[in-house]
């Protein structure tokens, strides 16, 4: 028998669905990429018994990314269960739908805090602001953007992330 995989995506804390998130699914004869659909969900087909699988989520816009979670569907006399074998896994249970095994997780993620960046531009030993002033932004190498002064002499800056030693988003 194959087994099906249903993922249910969850903010942290909550039962908010989370839309568009993607994961890569690698293991026996499956190397695929997919994202959950606007009620935070998936669902797979085709998965072996007893044979190792990894789930990678690749992209959550707004949320850390995840872990990778490491499972296995193995049949205990007639009985299906899934063995986690490394990630986290908020819950899990596995029901028989015409004698197919149906791995139902529910994964969560958190939020990643954001920030308004407000600069504003004077002339150098006054209080005269300055129009037309350019910025660029950049996270290590790459550049994020390139900003002008408005005729306050400011640029506001939304959706900043704060960086978190080890997480990443």
């Amino acid at each position: 028998a194959k087994a099906k995989l249903k993922v249910q995506k969850v903010e942290h804390g909550t039962n908010t669905p989370i839309a568009r998130v993607s994961y890569k699914l690698t293991g026996k004869n499956i190397d695929k990429v997919f994202t959950t659909n606007i009620n935070g969900q998936i669902n797979l087909s085709g998965l072996s018994i007893n044979e190792e699988y990894t789930l990678q989520e690749t992209k959550a816009e707004g949320y850390y990314l995840a872990n990778p979670i490491k499972f296995k569907v193995v049949n205990n006399n007639g009985q299906y269960q899934v063995e986690i074998l490394e990630g986290n896994v908020l819950q899990n249970n596995v029901e028989e739908v015409d004698n197919i095994p149906c791995v139902n997780f529910t994964l969560e993620n958190e939020k990643v805090p954001t920030y308004i960046l407000e600069i504003t531009k004077v002339e150098k030993g006054t209080t005269k602001v300055l129009q037309g002033a350019k910025f660029r932004l950049y996270k290590e190498q790459k550049q994020l953007g390139e900003y002008t002064t408005d005729a306050n002499g400011k640029i506001i800056i939304n959706d900043l992330y704060q960086y978190v030693e080890g997480k990443a988003e």
